[in-house]
């Protein structure tokens, strides 16, 4: 189990084993990444009474004040790491320890004396934690890889994270695709006694918004709790550096960064050599003007290839296409740090997506009597006479249908390359008997019902920081950085900080016409005017990787194979007009290709009976031919 996740340690491995006269038993495993107390931070590791043993991924980063409150109790400490921290905040507060950590992380704990295993994972999801509760064992691990190296933990498909998959691009928390593996949710917490696991919550962002505090105060309370969330990141006993694209969210980390440090910081960008440069030139310039190291990189076509790589790595299908720019720009990272800074979490908190600001926009139809919203999109609609996807008169139709639905159905729409109709005509009968479609539906409509009472880009955005970064952003980021044995810290994603923007009122987070107006205000002496009113590009792939004849052979071969995986659930016919049109122009399927040809790629591999899990976890090569300068 250690061994398949090397690529996440590669400075250590280390392993604690007991048997017990009862006839149970436990075993931890460890790799290590030394960033803080390198020689005394080894794990797993023992508390000083030996009753504990602790093994965890992430940063504890506020481990100096939890450690100095520590002592004030009486407790002894023998390393200088916040893995020790731990050990003695469990011992001091129970299974509420960690209410007092403020950081990342997958943490085991095991109490010898109660025989107990408590499981904890971050609020936001961070660092992943996959376990399978057996009859009588629990077995978990960082990634499902780990699992799948024991014999005992099958690989049974759940029919459903099919259709999950095309649905959101991931398999969303609890569920796996495999039927016997789940992930433990963001902010929960793991405990495993006398054969029986118990899971519960232990965070939930408090919403209580005030309504009278000012534009200034806010920038005030923000400026404060952004600052020091990056001084608690920068603990580190390695130097640490920044991912820097030129938009709002990185410039401020960046920006913090360098004024918090005494030397000049490195930051890292990569570009695409079939995009507009004008992105990198943005960054280069933020990067002069905050005084920073720039050091730029240019993604070639080529690595549309390393899509076997990145399905050895997710262990299971997932659709972003950006993780394949995530993933090489953490390989040309590493060489130079092994510590970095990101934005992730600011357009999910700071209303950075345009669709937030559509959803308030269309809040007058929403309000409108009945009877006026079916005149303006009745079945009149649909005699509209059918066109090519991107003239005006078929956007008309496409918006105008969408219009029909609730805001609700609307904003799910939004978030799926394959809508429900879509996947319904896609999917063979065979497939579409198999599981209930509504389970689907269920993970985002249990999180829309939950901020029901927001206004419409409040609750999308709240949907979204539950759903979307931690399933998505934040597992991209994990799996391709620490492929490369590099972590990634992410300062909007400090709690303290998510809790003080959750009182900000909307009309201090939203303006009309100005892009993240409370960020720009709060540190405008890192953004420049006109920052506020670009448009948000994404970090993802260009259309024209899409068109490269690496893609399309790749799509044509995989994809038109007589015994393709994909068509177990998905009809040929569908498959081949999609290809049909995206290899004739007519239309970009890039990203919907991209997404079956993952789960052709992943269903291959993982559903033959002649692919050793040793080969299915081998630390990958990631030299990929032309695909980087």
């Amino acid at each position: 189990m250690t061994d398949s996740l090397s690529h996440r340690g590669p400075d250590g491995r280390g392993v604690y084993r007991a048997e017990f006269s009862s006839g149970k038993g436990v075993a931890l495993g460890h790799r290590r990444l030394a960033i803080i107390d390198p020689d005394g931070g080894q794990q797993p590791m023992r508390s000083t009474s030996g009753r504990l043993y602790v093994t965890f991924n992430g940063e504890i980063y506020n481990y100096v004040e939890l450690r100095t409150t520590l002592k004030e109790r009486g407790h002894l400490f023998r390393t200088n790491s916040d893995t020790e921290c731990i050990l003695h905040a469990y011992e001091a507060f129970g299974e509420d320890f960690v209410d007092h950590l403020r950081g990342m992380f997958a943490i085991a704990i095991w109490d010898s004396n109660a025989e107990k295993l408590i499981l904890a994972r971050d609020r936001m999801g961070e660092k992943p934690l996959v376990y399978c509760k057996q009859r009588d064992r629990l077995i978990f691990g960082s990634e499902i890889k780990a699992l799948l190296t024991l014999e005992s933990v099958g690989k049974e498909l759940r029919p459903e994270s099919i259709d999950q998959y095309l649905r959101y691009g991931y398999i969303p928390h609890p569920w796996t695709a495999y039927a016997g593996i789940e992930k433990l949710p963001p902010g929960h917490l793991g405990v495993y006694e006398n054969g029986t696991l118990r899971i519960k919550r232990y965070w939930t962002p408090y919403l209580n918004p005030q309504s009278t505090i000012s534009l200034n105060d806010a920038c005030e309370r923000l400026q404060h709790i952004a600052e020091e969330s990056v001084r608690l990141r920068m603990r580190s006993d390695v130097p640490i550096g920044a991912f820097l694209s030129g938009g709002i969210d990185s410039t401020i980390i960046a920006g913090l960064m360098q004024e918090q440090s005494p030397s000049q910081i490195q930051t890292f960008n990569l570009g695409f050599t079939m995009d507009d440069p004008q992105e990198q030139d943005f960054a280069r310039q933020t990067a002069k003007r905050l005084g920073a190291d720039y050091r730029s990189f240019m993604l070639q076509p080529a690595a549309i290839a390393s899509l076997d790589k990145l399905v050895k790595l997710f262990d299971e299908p997932f659709a972003d296409c950006s993780a394949v720019a995530t993933y090489f720009l953490s390989q040309l990272t590493r060489p130079h740090r092994s510590v970095v800074m990101t934005g992730d979490g600011g357009d999910e908190l700071f209303s950075g997506y345009a669709r937030y600001k559509t959803l308030d926009r269309l809040a007058w139809f929403d309000k409108m009597p009945d009877l006026f919203k079916r005149i303006l999109t009745g079945p009149w609609v649909d005699l509209l006479p059918n066109a090519h996807p991107e003239t005006n008169i078929e956007k008309l139709k496409h918006r105008l249908k969408i219009l029909r639905d609730g805001k609700d159905s609307r904003y799910r729409h939004w978030l799926t390359s394959f809508s429900r109709y879509q996947r319904e005509q896609l999917y063979t009968p065979e497939y579409l008997a198999s599981f209930d479609a509504d389970e689907s539906d269920s993970f985002l409509i249990t999180l829309m019902q939950q901020f029901a009472s927001e206004r419409p880009a409040a609750q999308a955005m709240r949907v979204d920081m539950h759903s979307y970064l931690p399933c998505d952003i934040l597992a991209k980021v994990d799996i391709t950085s620490m492929a490369e044995g590099m972590e990634c810290r992410s300062p909007f994603m400090d709690h303290k900080l998510i809790e003080a923007v959750s009182e900000f009122p909307q009309n201090v987070i939203h303006q009309s016409g100005r892009n993240k107006p409370l960020l720009c205000q709060a540190f405008r002496r890192f953004i420049p005017p006109t920052a506020s009113r670009r448009s948000k590009v994404g970090f993802t792939l260009p259309p024209a990787f899409w068109r490269h004849p690496s893609f399309l052979a790749m799509a044509n071969d995989s994809l038109r194979s007589a015994d393709a995986f994909v068509l177990t659930y998905v009809r040929r016919d569908a498959i081949e007009n999609m290809l049909q049109q995206h290899m004739s122009g007519y239309m970009n399927h890039g990203e919907r290709l991209w997404s079956l040809l993952f789960l052709e790629r992943w269903g291959r591999n993982t559903a033959s009976p002649n692919t050793s899990v040793q080969a299915m976890t081998q630390n990958i090569d990631v030299s990929i031919p032309n695909a980087l300068t």
